[in-house]
């Protein structure tokens, strides 16, 4: 279950950001993933109870 739920997360941040950018997404709390991108920023995705995935804020490396 928890693996399916992770690999739903890093398809829903590749199809955001392209495939490649991501670097990790790994779990924060429940339901809440960090994502490091290859160009040094973050996102973070929040599982909804209706299981869709939200991309809900990113913070540029500069």
């Amino acid at each position: 279950m928890y693996q399916g739920i992770e690999r739903k997360v890093r398809d829903a941040l590749n199809g955001w950001f392209g495939r490649g950018r991501v670097e990790s997404a790994e779990p924060v709390e429940s339901g809440v993933f960090r994502a490091r991108l290859m160009d040094g920023g973050l996102a973070y995705a929040i599982v909804a109870e209706d299981g869709s995935v939200i991309i809900d804020e990113r913070e540029a490396a500069y």
